[in-house]
């Protein structure tokens, strides 16, 4: 995988993540105003776990940056287009 696919990836995942999390968060609230207190549960353990996946994308995302930015700086002038 080049690097440029895996920073589009991780973009990806640093945008849908954060519209999945709310998505859960309204069901796990919708869940749990029905009277489903073991769904709701289920559903917020779901979101807990998608949420560390969002922060580590997100640490990710600026690491390859970070290298993919100081890989660049050796690269001669006509080389970097």
């Amino acid at each position: 995988m080049t690097a440029q696919r895996f920073i589009l990836t991780l973009l990806i995942g640093a945008l849908g993540l954060p519209i999945l999390l709310c998505v859960l968060m309204a069901v796990g609230r919708l869940l749990l105003g029905m009277g489903d207190a073991v769904g709701s549960e289920v559903v917020n353990r779901i979101g807990l776990g998608l949420f560390v996946v969002w922060v580590a994308d997100l640490v990710g995302l600026v690491v390859v940056q970070a290298i993919q930015s100081l890989a660049g700086q050796d690269r001669p002038p006509e080389d970097r287009e």
